[in-house]
């Protein structure tokens, strides 16, 4: 007579990982639920253009600080010919 080998749940488990799993292809779709995804972006208008500009230009505006500074760091690491 046969035993059957005893299979307890993560025996099962460990079957089902080995197995794999197939996934179903689903079709794309944005977030409003449409089948065909946005092309284009919503044009800024208002307030939140105004917000834009701005943060825009503060952020050249750190930009630009901390291109000043590193220049100025190369500058205190250079030799000091007049020093003796």
């Amino acid at each position: 007579m046969e035993r059957q080998p005893i299979t307890d749940s993560r025996s099962q488990l460990l079957d089902q990982i080995r197995g794999g799993v197939q996934l179903n292809k689903v079709p794309v779709r944005d977030c409003d639920g449409n089948d065909a995804p946005k092309s284009y972006e919503a044009p800024i208008e208002g307030m939140a253009l105004l917000l834009n500009r701005a943060l825009m230009q503060r952020a050249q505006a750190i930009q630009s600080e901390s291109d000043d500074e590193v220049d100025t760091e190369e500058d205190d690491d250079e030799w000091d010919d007049d020093a003796a």
